[in-house]
């Protein structure tokens, strides 16, 4: 199976935003596998996401092995949900550690804007949410 190295996220609820001197709507933002240059934001990040899938995984006394939940899907609903559900890590800070990654190169508005934070600042908090969710679920995870 070919390792996926770059998805696409449809935004829900588009927001304005300056392209070399024009405005636009931002439909769609690209999102890119980390790489060495973003490495320590990336570790962070998943520090916190294998915390989470640890604490959930015992929490539940799951005893199923790896192998026969290798077909199953991780959506980014889950992800988000399990998130919120930790005990072991805030939301607050995976979200923090998101906005870090993400600011570094590996999130394109419309494939083309790098995502900053007065771009992030305009989005929804559920774009947000889901955006992290399919990333970590295609390259944190993966």
């Amino acid at each position: 199976m070919k390792e996926v190295t770059e998805i696409t996220y449809e935004l829900k609820s588009p927001f304005e935003y300056a392209f070399k001197g024009d405005n636009r709507d931002a439909a769609f933002i690209t999102l890119t596998a980390p790489t060495m240059k973003q490495h320590s934001q990336a570790a962070d990040l998943k520090q916190s996401i294998i915390r989470i899938v640890r604490e959930a995984v015992k929490d539940s006394g799951d005893d199923e092995s790896e192998d026969s939940k290798e077909d199953e899907q991780i959506t980014s609903s889950m992800i988000i949900a399990t998130i919120y559900g930790s005990a072991c890590v805030e939301a607050n800070v995976v979200w923090a550690q998101a906005r870090a990654l993400l600011k570094e190169n590996v999130a394109l508005v419309d494939g083309e804007q790098k995502l900053t934070t007065p771009l992030m600042e305009k989005m929804s908090p559920d774009d947000f949410e889901n955006m992290v969710g399919e990333y970590i679920a295609n390259f944190t995870l993966a």
